[in-house]
């Protein structure tokens, strides 16, 4: 579905935008301008010639295009293939250097170097079989425009000797002759660019077929602000056939800490993606406030603060990826920046202020990475690198707890918070989740780690039954 397809690294938008791009400008700079100037030509030598030499002239064009497009629709399987190994290789390149430490640990560089030899062998396939048809193709078109040309001629040079044209008409009859094929021949050159560009931007077309598995009613009502009460109504979800969530009914109330566990592959996420109404039940009710989630807008979402399991980071600063929990609080707008030609205006986001502020301070503190921060060249305005790969899983884990603690929110969600914590800020976690108790907040902890789950004031525990 949707949500997949945006979780996953196989979108090459590079290549969309380069291919979005050179499909306007062929459209737009090089189709229009030459049809119309085939389309003028032939007219002069109807005018002037006569109709044998215009339906010579038209049948060429026809045959041209003909032939082009029936070489070309073959050898667009090839480039396809060719684009698709080339995607292949540009994530086999960029995983085998985000995972340097993975390959050199397990000393897999000739695996590695094994499989992107034979993506390499796969392209060079693909592009001897696409410049195969691309010499067939302009064989074929060479030979059209020729025998087009020489049997107009050969026509004229007889309407010269039976007095019908003069030398002067030959000499027209060459000249919008060339007028029209050399063109065409142009036409036929960016007719397979054209094509080309068009399988660059077929996956983003896919992508906008695509349709979102929940949808925002046009009735849909704003969330009313709650205490963060939170109530499953025998809720039943299933992946096609197989059931994941089975007639589960569950009250959170505010100030409860609910700790959710179970084996791999019981549902334990699902049941997340489910409250956050990334999917819908099948059958069922969840409901937030004692509103249902399927008659909200989406913006209720900004009510519920999580913690996923996996760390997603901007290549920005420290700063900038915490405060991105609460825009409202940290960022002041201005309209100020204009789509290119429409009407729609985008608002800038600016930091309310160039300071720090104190609760991101007292946070820092807490989870100890103070001292980290001092230590670091520009300190909270250090970039910490494509998924905060400049910094330690551990403190990637901090941060993450962190953002969503900034979150002004009444419910607050955990996902497995306490990997990669050491005993210590295993607690000062529990510190926290003790505080948003205390300010009657609701707590969901998704966790393996019984010394979290035995604290927890309800247990949920799934089966993979």
């Amino acid at each position: 579905n949707l949500l997949k397809t945006h979780r996953s690294r196989s979108l090459g938008f590079e290549r969309i935008r380069k291919g979005v791009q050179q499909n306007l400008f062929l459209t737009s700079g090089v189709l229009i301008p030459t049809a119309l100037e085939i389309l003028m030509s032939p007219m002069t030598i109807l005018i002037f010639c006569g109709p044998l030499y215009f339906v010579n002239l038209v049948g060429s064009v026809l045959a041209y295009h003909w032939v082009t497009k029936r070489i070309s629709t073959q050898r667009k399987t090839f480039i396809q293939k060719q684009k698709e190994v080339d995607q292949k290789s540009d994530i086999a390149i960029s995983e085998s250097l985000q995972n340097y430490f993975t390959v050199q640990t397990f000393g897999t560089r000739a695996l590695e170097l094994s499989k992107y030899t034979q993506l390499i062998k796969e392209r060079i396939e693909a592009s001897s079989n696409s410049q195969g048809y691309l010499a067939r193709l302009n064989l074929m078109q060479r030979s059209v425009i020729l025998g087009g040309t020489l049997t107009n001629v050969i026509l004229a040079l007889v309407g010269v000797y039976n007095g019908s044209l003069t030398a002067g008409d030959i000499i027209l009859l060459t000249t919008v002759m060339a007028q029209v094929f050399g063109p065409l021949w142009n036409l036929g050159m960016f007719y397979q660019r054209w094509q080309e560009s068009f399988i660059e931007i077929n996956e983003l077309l896919e992508l906008f077929g695509q349709k979102s598995p929940v949808v925002e009613g046009p009735n849909a009502k704003a969330f009313a602000p709650g205490p963060g009460r939170l109530e499953l109504r025998d809720v039943v979800f299933a992946f096609d056939q197989k059931k994941v969530v089975d007639h589960i009914s569950l009250v959170i109330e505010p100030g409860t800490f609910l700790a959710v566990t179970g084996p791999s592959g019981c549902g334990k996420s699902t049941l997340l993606n489910l409250l956050l109404r990334f999917w819908d039940p099948r059958e069922g009710q969840v409901l937030l406030d004692g509103q249902d989630l399927r008659e909200l807008r989406f913006s209720f979402r900004k009510h519920i603060s999580v913690c996923p399991q996996n760390h997603f980071f901007f290549n920005d600063t420290l700063l900038s990826n915490v405060r991105m929990a609460n825009i409202d609080k940290y960022y002041k707008t201005r309209p100020a920046i204009r789509s290119f030609g429409t009407s729609e205006q985008f608002d800038e986001f600016v930091p309310t202020s160039q300071e720090v502020e104190p609760e991101i301070l007292e946070l820092f503190t807490h989870f100890q990475l103070a001292d980290k921060i001092a230590s670091l060249p520009n300190g909270f305005h250090y970039v910490i690198g494509d998924g905060g790969s400049n910094l330690s899983g551990g403190e990637r884990q901090r941060l993450n707890l962190i953002r969503c603690l900034l979150k002004d929110s009444q419910v607050y969600i955990f996902d497995e918070p306490t990997n990669f914590l050491d005993s210590h800020n295993k607690s000062l976690f529990l510190e926290k989740v003790e505080e948003l108790k205390r300010r009657g907040k609701t707590v969901i902890v998704v966790s393996h780690d019984l010394s979290v789950v035995e604290l927890a004031d309800k247990i949920l525990c799934l089966t993979s039954n």
